[in-house]
Order: C-alpha cells, then structure tokens, then sequence
C-alpha cells in the first residue's frame, strides 16, 4: 500500500522520576531528556512498522528540538512537517510513577513550541508537500478539516 500516515500533535522531552512515588514536591533525580508526545511517539512506531510516516508539529531552535528532529528523522519519519520557532523553546513533560502503574505529570506545552502549532504552520509546511486525502472514513480527517478546526480554536 503507498500511503503516508499524517500525524499532527506535540513534539516534546520527557524526563523520568527515577524513584517510584518520587513526586514533584522536593527535590529529586530524573532520567532524560528523552524525545516523546504521544504523536511523535505513534509517528515513529508508524516509520518503525516500514510505513511512509509524516509529523506535523513545532519545536524550539534549541538542543531538545534538534534531539527530537534527529530521532524522527533517523528512524524514518518524514520531518518536513515539523516548524522549528525561532522565539519558543521545545515542550517538556516530567513524568512520576506511582505505585499500581498510576502517573503524575507536569507539562509546559501550551507555553511551548508544539503549544504554538497552528493552522499556519500546516499551510506552510504542506506547501512543499504532496498531500491527498480520499474520504471520508471513519476516523479520519482531511488536512483542511484539520485546519479549519484549528482555526476556530484561535
């Protein structure tokens, strides 16, 4: 099948609480910074199947968006729909495990580059793309679905 799977969401790091039940309250060591959000990850596991993968999303001109860009694009995902931002820094997660697998997160992505995608971004990004959408099925959305959608959020 030539298809390309389109994902559009956050592009961030996460850093990992290195003892269960860890918390955020004091002072404590964390794992990371490792490349995450849930899209990217689903992205690179599309890449990872053998399957044409696309990411739409916005990172920081810093360390953090050139770590996420540079695992993408190694493991196969089609990075051309990622905006690097020149005035924003790359989203972060920290994650604690508690016991019985529940999790406790702090996010700053609204704040963040990926919290600044916009329908905009989109248009610039699908400019140098080929993208065609056959629909509608069930759980899809065409690119200008998306983008109307994102604009009346703004």
């Amino acid at each position: 099948m030539n298809i390309t799977i389109a994902t559009l969401g956050e592009l961030l790091v996460e850093f990992l609480a290195k003892k269960e039940n860890q918390g955020f309250s004091s002072p404590g060591e964390f794992w990371g910074p490792y490349p995450s959000g849930a899209p990217a990850i689903f992205a690179d596991q599309v890449a990872k199947l053998g399957f044409r993968s696309l990411l739409f999303s916005c990172v920081g001109n810093d360390a953090f968006g050139v770590m996420n860009i540079t695992r993408l694009s190694r493991d196969g995902v089609n990075v051309q729909g990622i905006s690097v931002l020149p005035n924003a820094t790359t989203g972060s997660a920290f994650v604690s495990y508690r016991s019985q697998a529940q999790r406790d997160f702090i996010f700053n992505m609204p704040d963040s580059a990926c919290g600044l995608l916009s329908a905009d971004h989109l248009d610039n990004a699908a400019g140098s793309l080929a993208i065609s959408a056959r629909g509608p099925m069930e759980g899809t959305s065409t690119l200008a679905q998306i983008k109307e959608l994102m604009r009346q959020q703004n």
